[in-house]
């Protein structure tokens, strides 16, 4: 072969057979699992491989190439933006566990990431979503209002009520049928059936009008138990109470005690005796299961 053809023949296969160089430094980066991160153009990737994961969390919208890290690196040679089209991740076949509540409308489960927040109507209006389930107001006692007016003045004296899940305390509370005198509520554990360390004690509530009183005290953690509501007040006692009929058959426990004395830390050795239902109730915030 002369040298003209030779020389010939050489230029013919470097024009023909070689890659251009962006050519070659895409085919290394798939074989080498650089395409994850950003070895394609943007521009190439289809308008609908965005990340579920972003859009259903409500984070910004997270790169268009993050979804590449999941899958393979191709042994046939098809580019990454290719493998973007094919592999089923934006066209809703593949199950997202993080948005598994909202896109599906399955039942929330308590204590994970999801919990009520995967479900846009778990809590009620007044509830907090949390990592537990719906933190909703409850309240505990007598809450409703009585038709009769009433009331013990001279005494601390109240009733147990049960508590059946941990709770936090916020409020302690009565209603009162008319204007009347002073009024202050505490709450107190129980020991034996009858009530024994205050846990808190609310402001009092001078010269009420009549209507509901609700005192904000401060956050409690409560444990599931019985616990006493228990009140002192001044006459004019008008607080709410169920007269039965005229029937004396509720019990309660207390001591003598004057509203000037305040609330002491321990009730010692208290009186039970029945008496009507008195509107005393306490509020708490529980974590309760989604509707």
């Amino acid at each position: 072969m002369s040298r003209l053809t030779f020389g010939l023949l050489s230029t013919a296969l470097l024009t023909t057979g070689c890659f251009a160089p962006d050519d070659a430094s895409q085919a290394s980066a798939q074989n080498t699992g650089e395409a994850s991160t950003g070895g394609v153009d943007d521009a190439e990737s289809p308008p609908n491989a965005e990340s579920s994961t972003g859009s259903s969390t409500g984070d910004a919208p997270e790169d268009d190439m993050s979804t590449s890290t999941t899958a393979a690196p191709d042994p046939q040679g098809e580019s990454s933006t290719g493998a973007f089209v094919d592999d089923g991740s934006s066209s809703g076949d593949a199950e997202d566990p993080t948005d598994a509540g909202t896109s599906t409308g399955e039942a929330c489960e308590l204590g994970t990431a999801t919990d009520c927040l995967a479900c846009g109507d778990a809590c009620s209006p007044e509830g907090t979503c949390t990592a537990g389930g719906c933190l909703e107001p409850q309240t505990l006692g007598h809450d409703e209002a009585f038709d009769d007016l009433g009331g013990l003045d001279g005494f601390l004296w109240g009733f147990p009520i049960d508590l059946e899940s941990e709770a936090t305390l916020t409020h302690l509370a009565f209603i009162a049928g008319g204007a009347g005198g002073d009024v202050q509520l505490s709450l107190y554990t129980d020991e034996a059936g009858a009530p024994s360390s205050r846990i808190v004690t609310a402001a009092p509530v001078f010269a009420y009008g009549p209507g509901v009183h609700e005192v904000a005290v401060p956050s409690q953690a409560l444990e599931p138990g019985t616990y006493w509501i228990m009140a002192t007040a001044t006459d004019p006692t008008r607080i709410a109470f169920d007269l039965n009929n005229g029937a004396v058959n509720f019990g309660v426990q207390g001591i003598e005690r004057e509203f000037a004395q305040g609330h002491p830390a321990f009730i010692e050795a208290p009186n039970t005796f029945v008496n009507f239902r008195p509107n005393f109730y306490i509020r708490v915030l529980q974590v309760q299961p989604p509707r």
